[in-house]
């Protein structure tokens, strides 16, 4: 039995890995099969399969290089811009209307949703076990996954829809990237630096 509080969470499990010999390298194929899996998990069946992956990487390396000067950005950082990189790109047309898997409806009716969510559930599996350099304390790693709310994740996607114009950048990348950081620690106690 689930508590109030799990009853609450959103948690979308990582697609299936596959063999290691099965992993692409191909950017756009690595998105492609996230995407029909994540499709698939909704109950829907992915129609496009164009995922402008190099597009998005490279418009989530400028963004980091436009909004940071640390030779090595944090997880946080490289998950926020490619969160912004992959709204606004758009790739998927298809929306996630009709999905099972309880999407509020609130998220259903908010334009380019079905982006905002994939890249929202990449960056979250992207922290899950992703690794931190602390300048006093080594490596540490986010060995929890990241859990939200479904009130919380509606006005994330909400919020991240709101403007996919170039202006704004810096302000949405620097708060997402706190955002994000602000999950992982909630969800990973002790790694967060000590007050």
């Amino acid at each position: 039995m689930t508590s109030n509080s799990e009853a609450r969470q959103v948690i979308y499990p990582p697609p299936p890995p596959g063999d290691i010999e099965d992993i692409p390298t191909n950017i756009d194929e690595i998105l492609l099969r996230f995407a029909v899996k994540y499709y698939e998990g909704l109950g829907l069946t992915l129609e496009s399969r164009m995922m402008q992956g190099v597009q998005i990487r490279d418009e989530a390396s400028r963004i980091i290089t436009l909004n940071t000067s640390y030779p090595n950005p944090s997880p946080f950082k490289r998950v926020a811009a490619f969160t912004i990189a992959f709204s606004r790109q758009a790739p998927l047309a298809q929306t996630l209307r009709g999905a099972n898997g309880g999407i509020p409806s609130q998220i259903l009716d908010i334009p380019n949703h079905q982006n905002i969510m994939l890249a929202v559930v990449l960056s979250m599996l992207a922290l899950h076990g992703a690794e931190i350099e602390h300048p006093d304390r080594g490596i540490l790693t986010l060995e929890n996954r990241i859990k939200m709310s479904r009130h919380f994740l509606t006005d994330l996607v909400h919020i991240i829809s709101c403007d996919r114009s170039a202006s704004g950048t810096g302000e949405r990348f620097h708060w997402l990237s706190l955002t994000y950081e602000g999950l992982a620690y909630k969800c990973n106690r002790g790694v967060e630096d000590p007050v």
